[in-house]
């Protein structure tokens, strides 16, 4: 048996899942794991993390990293746009709602946040009446391609990942990218992104003017 593990996020400190589904993963993950000859990860830090909570031998974790299933469309229409985008789901770890207290502090009516994936009813109640801010759900891949190469930028603030693939495809797009400084996103995309502190509110704000006001570091 050969099995994938894409991250270790069950066990973070920090409550992200039901405690349903942390408990049933808990008691899966040791089991999976004593019965397999191979272990894939998709990062050195999550095969760190692998290594740490199950003591298992180096050489039984290769890493194969994610990648970008896109297809080149040559046919992409260029938009001066004026939106920061965000991709991915509303899970806790994703950190979504401080991405949405930042942007609501810049005061600037010509930019809009375009939310791709459900969000929360929580999160629903803070952008409610707000009209920059719109939540796309069901987006078509090749919709979802055209909204990468025509963002400003793509704000990716998640607390934990094991790897993170929108920041991957939003650069395999030329879409500008600002992601947590968490230790992954620093293996994975070095210095071909611009780092904040995903719990600092106000760093986040300045980072995302920082990005819209300096079309050179863009």
């Amino acid at each position: 048996q050969i099995s994938t593990i894409h991250d270790l996020s069950i066990y973070e400190s920090k409550k992200m899942y039901s405690t349903i589904y942390t408990n049933f993963y808990k008691c899966i993950f040791p089991i999976m794991i004593k019965g397999c000859h191979k272990i894939l990860t998709v990062s050195n830090f999550t095969k760190s993390e692998i290594i740490k909570k199950f003591n298992i031998y180096n050489n039984n974790i290769i890493i194969t990293n994610n990648a970008v299933s896109f297809k080149n469309i040559s046919t992409i229409s260029k938009n001066n746009d004026n939106y920061i985008l965000y991709v991915g789901n509303d899970s806790k770890r994703k950190n979504l709602c401080s991405l949405i207290k930042a942007f609501k502090l810049i005061k600037n009516n010509n930019i809009y946040l375009k939310i791709v994936g459900s969000i929360s009813k929580e999160n629903y109640e803070n952008i409610y009446g707000n009209k920059r801010i719109e939540v796309l759900n069901n987006v078509t891949t090749d919709n979802l391609f055209y909204l990468y190469n025509n963002a400003k930028m793509l704000v990716f603030p998640s607390l934990y990942e094991g790897f993170g693939i929108p920041p991957l495809e939003a650069m395999y797009c030329s879409c500008p990218v600002i992601i947590s400084n968490i230790d992954v996103f620093k293996e994975l995309y070095e210095t071909a992104a611009l780092y904040t502190d995903p719990l600092d509110v106000s760093q986040l704000k300045e980072s995302i003017l920082r990005l819209l006001d300096d079309s050179t570091l863009r």
